[in-house]
């Protein structure tokens, strides 16, 4: 069973946003918008297409390497999916290893 936390990161040592960790993911992402206010750049030359649970792709913006995340103290660097906002979370999922991490 997935299980969902809410707590605060730096992101890019730029500004704290919220951000929502989901034990289902393995994957990190952000919003073009929530990238931008964070001054995160991502290669133009990748792009690529991922499946829902529900079956449909959408591209996702671009990859972002190396930024960095810091959680209750502990500063990692991630690579990041910048992607289109979801209609009903804005916020940044993060994979669920990272809590181990914070919780270490």
């Amino acid at each position: 069973m997935a299980h969902l936390r809410v707590m605060s990161a730096i992101i890019n040592s730029i500004r704290e946003e919220e951000v929502l960790l989901d034990s289902g993911l393995q994957i990190v992402s952000m919003t073009k918008k929530v990238a931008t206010a964070n001054k995160v750049s991502w290669d133009p030359s990748l792009s690529i297409q991922m499946q829902s649970a529900n079956r449909l792709l959408s591209r996702i913006y671009r990859l972002a390497r190396n930024i960095s995340f810091t959680l209750e103290g502990v500063m990692v660097l991630l690579q990041v999916h910048v992607r289109r906002p979801l209609t009903h979370d804005p916020r940044a999922p993060l994979p669920s290893n990272i809590i181990s991490l914070c919780n270490s």
